[in-house]
């Protein structure tokens, strides 16, 4: 499971942020590479530390079931804490804003919040299917 996980790891960072990076490309005008070496700098260690092992545990929770089940049971771990990201975050390095003006804080941090949920699917979507067509025995 853990290669598994570690090659899903690789392909939903690389697919992640390049497609984010897209998005800034277009609506900035910024250049590609400056923007992936950016935000690679700042998501690749929350992805290994964050990421990885909300993958881990949503396989552990979900390895009793099957099927469509497991899969949707899956899917909502996957995206809830991509949600719960933007707040883990918000506690540890701006209690104040996130207590005091949620709305202010939500809006200053609206590009994280959907560049997490994004990449929780994208990671989602990855593993599962590695685990259909496996990449690796």
């Amino acid at each position: 499971m853990f290669k598994r996980k570690l090659i899903t790891l690789f392909l939903a960072s690389i697919l992640s942020i390049s497609l984010i990076s897209s998005y800034y490309v277009v609506t900035d005008g910024a250049p590609f590479f400056s923007v992936v070496s950016v935000i690679g700098l700042f998501a690749a260690p929350f992805l290994l530390l964050y990421g990885l092992p909300v993958s881990c545990l949503s396989d552990k929770l979900t390895e009793l079931l099957y099927g469509k089940s497991r899969l949707g049971l899956s899917f909502v771990l996957h995206v809830s804490f991509g949600f719960s990201f933007l707040f883990i975050v918000g506690f540890i390095f701006d209690s104040q804003s996130i207590l005091t003006d949620f709305g202010q804080f939500f809006t200053m941090n609206r590009d994280i919040f959907i560049a997490s949920i994004f990449t929780s699917v994208c990671f989602w979507t990855i593993d599962e299917g590695i685990k259909v067509c496996p990449l690796i025995e």
